[in-house]
């Protein structure tokens, strides 16, 4: 009888420890995910789960937009490519973008990825039309791969982004 006992008694632990793990890997909606939890996924070894982030971080913009905008701030220096990529084309959305974000920003402007620069100073025109991002952009011009997204944001600069023309005079 104790035998019997002692093996529901371990059947029954194991179950709810089951059950216990399933409850805890429910996914948190976006809206209900605190800050930490935010940098946490941004850290994940998935680089899908990273990438999903900075696209759901679009549900979270219209109920918190400062921790909208914190998240991609983090993610400017996430060790993926794309994660940055995407986090720079982001903050340059959100009109409500803090000094801080525009100040994270100008440091992205140095990045080793050219995309990541270009995307980071198109974010910038569309905040503030920073005098450095559309220089940057002038420079890069040279590079075929990120022409296109560079044209596209002279044509939204207009006359402002007339600083630029030199750089591109020499580009080949």
């Amino acid at each position: 009888m104790d035998r019997r006992y002692s093996l529901f008694a371990c059947a029954f632990f194991v179950a709810s420890a089951c059950v216990a793990v399933a409850q805890e890997m429910k996914p948190i909606p976006p809206e209900e995910r605190t800050e930490v939890q935010w940098l946490q996924l941004l850290r994940s070894n998935d680089p899908k789960v990273r990438r999903d982030i900075v696209g759901e971080i679009d549900a979270l913009k219209s109920i918190n937009e400062r921790l909208a905008a914190t998240v991609m701030i983090h993610a400017l220096s996430n060790s993926d490519t794309t994660v940055r990529i995407l986090a720079a084309n982001r903050l340059g959305q959100y009109g409500g973008a803090s000094d801080f974000a525009v100040a994270e920003l100008c440091k992205t402007l140095k990045d080793p990825d050219v995309e990541v620069r270009v995307s980071a100073a198109i974010s910038l025109c569309r905040l503030n039309d920073a005098p450095e991002a559309i220089d940057l952009l002038g420079k890069e011009f040279a590079n075929t791969h990120a022409r296109h997204a560079i044209v596209i944001a002279f044509e939204r600069l207009g006359p402002k982004a007339k600083r630029a023309i030199p750089p591109l005079a020499a580009a080949p």
